[in-house]
């Protein structure tokens, strides 16, 4: 009989504890998202207001700022010097940027960090562009990590006489 007892107490034992531990499980599970949902929200304003920043200070011709706040990644993909003159050339083809308008975003989370992804459709004085931004946000804070740009304008190269060389 005791062994019968015994068996019946274990196994009431290991159903409420499987109950507590899956209710906390479940529980616990169903508050992620709304933790990440207000730290995503959070990350892609930071990063919008960057690529704010960003065509702010392309606009003015400020590219060693742009340079100097950027990640480590960006800072030694090239030399100063080099990134420097793309932004040049960058602004020498395209112009001063007009407006902007998002595409697409994603937002990662994993071991290099809170990378937010921002992909705009942007007008420029002298032509469209499609623009990725690749931020890292920490602290408050969005570090360009990389800058991709595409654009007609930047490929075509006017001749001496205004011809499509």
């Amino acid at each position: 009989m005791y062994g019968y007892l015994g068996k019946l107490l274990y196994r009431f034992w290991l159903i409420v504890w499987c109950r507590r531990f899956l209710c906390t499980f479940i529980a616990g599970a169903a508050c992620v998202p709304l933790l990440t949902a207000c730290s995503i929200d959070e990350d892609t304003r930071i990063a919008r207001q960057a690529v704010a920043s960003f065509h702010q200070r392309l606009n003015q011709g400020d590219y060693r700022e742009i340079y100097g706040n950027a990640a480590r990644e960006f800072v030694e993909s090239d030399t100063e010097e080099n990134l420097v003159a793309f932004l040049q050339a960058v602004h020498a083809k395209l112009g001063d940027h007009i407006k902007a308008v998002q595409t697409n975003w994603h937002v990662n989370y994993g071991s290099q960090g809170r990378i937010v992804t921002l992909v705009y459709d942007s007008e420029y004085q002298q032509g469209r562009a499609t623009e990725t931004f690749v931020f890292r946000i920490s602290d408050g804070q969005a570090r360009l990590i990389r800058y991709d740009v595409n654009s007609r304008a930047l490929l075509l190269d006017p001749g001496p006489r205004g011809q499509i060389t």
